[in-house]
């Protein structure tokens, strides 16, 4: 049998279900679609380009091509099969409302041309609908559904995919390539090589201290592999195995290997929820919130944007951001959080610029992070909980090495004044060289007098 294989957020060759499937089934066609994305971040489409060449490079290396295509996946992947004279069309399932809509079209348009179509789970550690309450809904607590995942078998990586065939398979117009040299070392590289590097790396070097230093942004403490995992340069299944497998070598990990599986059930969390409360997409999960009255209020939304709302943690975070494309998760929480409850802006505007931001982003987890924040989610922060950026400093970046790295001009206060500049005595400031309102903002709210607002909007839409 002829197959073509459609890779999308699954860019390797190793442990992947779809294509190992198809190269025990027949003779592999390997085929991308470059999709019409709107406007999405020049340092992801960068990321990508390398995830595209290093699998294209693998393929290379088992004699045959990958061929690329940009475009309407509804139109394209029917076109490719045609062009290819295949049998069937594999590929791995993807969960978020839109993707599910659009495959379920490629499929029966296939369909009426009498192809074969086979669509398999390899996204997450757990697809939706495997785990479900005792009374056959969905989860909608993090706490059951993860015990629940934990009793089924642990799934493990699956051999790489060699097999593959010689072909003169044509595609469309090359996707434009971006060129963002000179890169900084904050920015990681894209591709499966690279995401084993990192995977390997974190295992040896960091997995032991995970528990601890997760939450510390100024050390380098979590494995980085978000960018890897919503690109699919290596599967969730070969993260979970690695650590594990690490702590049943050496029993002192088995801690910090917890914690870091817990997260990537997070991840899955968040999929299903998605996936079987679609409203959540464009709306809170829990409708009630869909009243809250947020503030239209641009000016501050954009320095937001920028990290120039004169806190400094909130503003390192959102300059990490728009420097690498990544930003820690707890300062993401952070910056969420004073958006919504400082600001009193609606979340879907943060959420918006975090898609459009991240190389990691991912829909899913963006959108149930985000929920969590507003505390319109499903496990979310409780509406009355309101963090404070100068106390979240303070806990989570004492000696604010983490603000000196991403705010430079406040890198001369010492750790006392750093998470609140503008109550630095003058002396303090000048020995520094910072002029608050001229060097550094002021901050754009009083955080108290917005918590007080906050509790009555969350108040009124309850």
């Amino acid at each position: 049998m002829r197959i073509l294989y459609w890779f999308r957020k699954d860019l390797r060759t190793d442990d992947n279900t779809g294509l190992l499937e198809a190269t025990r089934d027949g003779d592999v066609v390997p085929y991308y679609v470059h999709g019409v994305d709107t406007g999405p971040s020049p340092l992801r489409e960068r990321f990508l380009d390398e995830c595209l060449a290093g699998l294209a490079q693998d393929i290379a290396g088992c004699g045959s091509r990958l061929v690329l295509d940009e475009g309407r996946e509804e139109e394209l992947v029917l076109r490719a099969a045609r062009r290819a004279g295949v049998d069937a069309v594999y590929w791995n399932d993807e969960y978020e409302p839109a993707l599910v809509a659009r495959d379920d079209a490629v499929e029966n348009a296939l369909r009426r041309e009498g192809l074969a179509v086979r669509r398999f789970h390899d996204r997450l550690l757990v697809p939706p609908g495997l785990v479900r309450t005792q009374s056959g809904e969905p989860f909608v607590v993090f706490g059951p559904f993860r015990r629940a995942c934990e009793n089924l078998p642990q799934g493990v990586p699956l051999p790489r995919a060699t097999r593959f065939a010689e072909h003169d398979v044509q595609g469309g117009p090359a996707p434009k390539r971006i060129d963002l040299e000179p890169l900084t070392h904050e920015v990681p590289r894209g591709g499966e090589r690279e995401a084993r590097r990192r995977l390997e790396s974190f295992v040896e070097a960091r997995l032991a201290h995970y528990a601890s230093d997760r939450d510390l942004p100024a050390r380098n403490g979590t494995s980085r592999l978000s960018a890897d995992l919503a690109f699919g340069t290596v599967s969730p299944r070969a993260v979970a195995d690695a650590a594990l497998r690490a702590a049943a070598d050496t029993p002192a990990l088995a801690v910090s290997a917890a914690r870091f599986v817990c997260e990537l059930r997070w991840r899955d969390f968040y999929a299903h929820v998605l996936h079987h409360f679609p409203h959540a997409e464009r709306g809170a999960f829990r409708p009630r919130y869909d009243t809250i009255a947020w503030r239209s209020d641009p000016e501050r939304l954009e320095a937001w944007k920028k990290g120039r709302t004169g806190f400094p943690l909130v503003d390192a975070g959102m300059r990490e951001l728009a420097t690498t494309g990544f930003m820690h998760n707890r300062l993401r929480m952070i910056v969420a959080s004073f958006l919504t409850k400082d600001l009193l802006i609606d979340w879907r505007l943060g959420e918006s610029h975090f898609r459009r931001a991240l190389v990691d982003a991912d829909l899913a987890s963006n959108n149930g992070g985000w929920q969590w924040a507003a505390s319109t989610g499903t496990d979310s922060q409780p509406w009355f909980r309101i963090f404070n950026p100068v106390s979240q400093g303070q806990r989570f970046d004492p000696d604010g090495d983490y603000v000196r790295r991403w705010v430079p001009e406040l890198a001369g206060l010492p750790a006392r004044w750093i998470h609140r500049p503008w109550e630095a005595p003058e002396t303090v400031l000048s020995e520094a060289r910072v002029a608050i309102g001229r060097d550094y903002p002021d901050p754009i709210v009083d955080h108290f007098e917005r918590r007080e607002q906050a509790l009555a909007m969350y108040r009124g839409s309850r």
